[in-house]
């Protein structure tokens, strides 16, 4: 347990959260003073339900105690080292820090979008009232992602078909958004001057992608098959695992 925060000059807060690698998505959050060590909050955004065990953080929160933590709780530490003091920092660390930073870099991308496309800007008195807004910032960011997560295929969707419904979607809108006309302005059309059918679509029709138009009654066969495969696809998008590896910020 972090220790409780007692007459620290305040001059500011910092938002400290933890994401999963592969979805991107904020699973822990924390909100201390400026003045308060990163150290202390890595046993908060260290989840230990996870399905993988790296943890990747930067040098503020390598410490003596939370690499003991970490091994206890069966995690591997992926944190930067700290440069020596008054010593050049070894060429091996160097570039050893630099594959980190590959990976821990999506983690600064979630305090990236909250700035620019959220404009979030802090200024409070009361440590509660910061926290009630990174709490909703974060909220917010998890929604942008899941939206961004239901819009891509699924793991081995077929991205032909994936095209052909979004075609369809567009056909229909443009159908709906036609005008019709009123039955009292509708011509008189005599027996020598008969108006042109409107073509009925048949079962051989197609959209300009390939598939079936709209209205159109493909073979119960092919449909059943693109039925099953759509009820796959989310099946393979939903038992996903939550959680691959955890980077801290």
């Amino acid at each position: 347990m972090p220790l409780p925060q007692i007459a620290l000059p305040v001059s500011g807060y910092k938002s400290h959260i933890s994401i999963d690698w592969r979805l991107g998505l904020i699973r822990q959050a924390a909100v201390t003073s400026v003045t308060d060590a990163d150290g202390r909050q890595l046993r908060c955004l260290a989840s230990k339900d996870n399905t993988a065990g790296d943890v990747w953080a930067d040098s503020a929160y390598r410490s003596e105690s939370n690499e003991k933590w970490l091994v206890r709780n069966v995690m591997t530490s992926r944190i930067h080292r700290r440069k020596p003091a008054g010593k050049l920092m070894p060429e091996r660390t160097a570039k050893a820090n630099v594959r980190k930073s590959s990976v821990r870099a999506a983690v600064e991308h979630v305090f990236g979008h909250q700035k620019n496309r959220f404009g979030l800007f802090i200024r409070t008195i009361d440590i509660a009232r910061a926290e009630a807004k990174l709490t909703l910032a974060n909220l917010a960011f998890n929604f942008d992602r899941l939206i961004f997560h239901k819009r891509r295929p699924a793991p081995g969707a077929d991205p032909h078909q994936d095209r052909c419904a979004r075609n369809r979607a567009q056909e229909l809108k443009r159908s709906a958004e036609t005008p019709k006309l009123l039955p009292s302005a509708a011509k008189t059309v005599s027996n020598d001057q008969k108006a042109p059918k409107t073509p009925s679509i048949s079962l051989n029709q197609t959209g300009s992608c390939g598939c079936p138009a709209v209205g159109a009654d493909p073979d119960p066969t092919v449909q059943k098959a693109r039925q099953n495969q759509s009820t796959a696809q989310h099946i393979v998008l939903s038992s996903a695992p939550p959680e691959i590896i955890i980077l801290i910020d």
